[in-house]
Parts: C-alpha cells; structure tokens; sequence
C-alpha cells in the first residue's frame, strides 16, 4: 500500500524506502532535502501563491511606521480599505524628497519600506484606518517529525523525489538517480503551470473606484496625494 505524505515524517520513511536505508540512517539528510526542495520550488516559480499571504490591518491616528510582520519577506501591495486605492510605493529616498516629515494628517496613499522592513506611510493616518497587505513570506525551515512542508499537498510528492535523487546520489547510483531526478522536474513543470493558471486570472475589482482608477495615472504619486480624505 502506497504511503500518505503528509509531515516530514512520512516524507522521511518514504524515501528511506524507495532508496532502501533505514530511516535514522538517513532522517537529517533527507530533512535537508525537503528545505532545499521548497527553495528549489520557490526559485522556479517565485510568485507561487503558497509563497504569499495577506493580512488586514489597522493603521492609528498619529502613527505612520509599523514593524514588518513576523513571515513577511518581500511586500507586494498595500490597499487602503478606507478610500478604496491601492497605495503607490516610493523607494525610501524619493518617499522623503517627495514628502518631506510634515504634521500633515490625512489617510495614507503612499508608503515606503525601510532598511529593517518596517513600513512607513504618508500622510500620517487621521483616525483608525484599515490596510490591506499582500506579500511574499519569509521562507522557513522545517525540522520536526510532525511539522507540514508547505508546498500544496497535491504535489507533495515532489518531496519525496528530490530526496530519492538525492539520496541516490549519495548512494553513487548516478543513473536512477537520474531518471527520477527527470520525474521530480516534470512533475515540477506540471505544479508550475497549474499554479500559473490560477494567479493568471485578473484580480477582481474591490468597488467603483478601482474602476475609476482605470482611466486615472493613480500611479502617479502627485496624483494620489489629492485623494487624501
């Protein structure tokens, strides 16, 4: 009967089996691979949606930087719930020339990220508002038995093939380490164009004013600065 992959530990008997050594044998090599697997995946196909996520959140009155979150790697939007735009980024030197610090309070249509992640917005927020963020995750590492390697459980056996071939390698069993290493990047491919499919699609309009926006240079930060309620 074919084994469930799920967590790292049915990953690690998995490949001990098809490459045939005991698992404490081979458990800290294999966890290595399944890393190296995520990495290899994420260079393919960076923009793959389980590299990203998004949060909501709430901006104070009289605040303008906030820490990056926990996972956050690389940010990729900002919208602002209260007027309906997303907000237009500036590279931190022109964020300054551009706006110089002012008293001036309003809602948000610019934003920069600092050196250390944290993001600054422009105006100052006037009262609570919210945010929406979506960005790229910070990749992490898996390590323990019961922890869930993060590619979509679909392709979850590509897991279990990296660390075949690799192993096989370690074994000197260069040419099946060979053809399966073919089965991991054809199985690869097929992950990648099945996740294009899905982030091709347009994003849907949040409301009337994303329609608006359409026929506007809301790119252009000297036009967004106006929209500041």
């Amino acid at each position: 009967m074919a084994r469930e992959l799920s967590s790292v530990d049915t990953i690690v008997a998995e490949v001990a089996t098809r490459i045939n050594v005991l698992s404490a044998d081979e458990e800290d090599n294999i966890i290595t691979n399944i890393n190296q697997c995520t990495r290899d995946v994420a260079l393919t196909f960076p923009n793959a949606p389980f590299l990203q996520t998004s949060a909501l959140q709430t901006l104070s009155a009289g605040t303008n930087q906030y820490p990056p979150d926990s996972d956050f790697e690389k940010m990729e939007t900002i919208f602002n719930l209260d007027l309906g735009i997303k907000l237009a980024y500036l590279p931190t030197a022109q964020f300054v020339e551009y706006q110089p610090i002012t008293t001036a309070s309003a809602s948000p249509t610019i934003y920069t990220i600092l050196n250390d992640g944290t993001v600054q917005y422009r105006p100052t927020p006037n009262k609570a508002i919210d945010v929406e963020k979506k960005y790229k995750l910070l990749q992490s590492t898996v390590s323990a038995q019961s922890a869930t390697p993060p590619l979509p459980v679909k392709y979850i056996e590509l897991y279990a093939l990296y660390g075949e071939f690799r192993g096989l390698r370690r074994q000197q069993r260069y040419n099946e380490a060979t053809i399966i290493e073919n089965e991991y990047e054809i199985l690869k491919g097929r992950m990648r164009i099945d996740l294009m499919r899905r982030t091709s699609e347009a994003e849907p309009m949040r409301g009337l004013r994303d329609f608006d926006n359409i026929s506007r240079d809301f790119e252009d930060p000297g036009t967004n600065i106006f929209w500041a309620s």
